[in-house]
């Protein structure tokens, strides 16, 4: 838990919604390693695929708001414990394995990963070291997410969510 060593505020004062502005958090400069950080705004905080790693001890999101951190890029290896609260939610845009020493989902937290279309773009690919805590009422939400199988004629699917082929040649 936080405790008294928040060390990192979100407060999206240039209004550009990217975890790396600087001017976004208070003291300014995004989460580094060994530092804490909290979220909570009712906004879409955004970490692109262009981006580095994202580095903290320990992050937050929620407490009195609603926010959505969606996440394109990797975690550092020194990346630490999640806490997702009630109305927050942790978004993952990405295939890759993100490690954390712990989490926990409060009721009414979310973890979900962006609807994939074609082809597996996205999943929610969490993997905690230490204690991974799903409360009663949280969600781990990845209904309807997946990807189609092939639809051509006569063809059958393959991935999550392919079917087979069905009917037959007249004559």
């Amino acid at each position: 838990t936080l405790g008294e060593a928040v060390s990192k505020t979100w407060t999206n004062a240039t209004g550009d919604l990217n975890w790396y502005t600087s001017g976004n958090w208070s003291p300014s400069g995004a989460p580094a390693a060994g530092e804490y950080a909290t979220i909570d705004r009712t906004e879409i905080v955004t970490v692109s695929a262009s981006s580095p790693p994202v580095s903290f001890a320990g992050l937050r999101l929620g407490g009195a708001n609603a926010p959505t951190l969606k996440i394109s890029t990797g975690l550092a290896a020194s990346a630490g414990w999640l806490e997702v609260l009630n109305g927050a939610a942790f978004l993952q845009n990405s295939t890759q394995t993100l490690r954390l020493s712990s989490a926990t989902v409060f009721t009414g937290g979310l973890l979900t990963h962006t609807v994939n279309a074609g082809a597996r773009s996205y999943a929610l690919n969490l993997v905690a070291t230490g204690d991974f805590t799903v409360q009663a009422g949280a969600t781990i939400s990845v209904a309807a997410k997946g990807y189609g199988g092939s639809s051509g004629i006569g063809t059958s699917g393959s991935g999550p969510g392919g079917g087979t082929a069905g009917g037959s040649g007249g004559g």
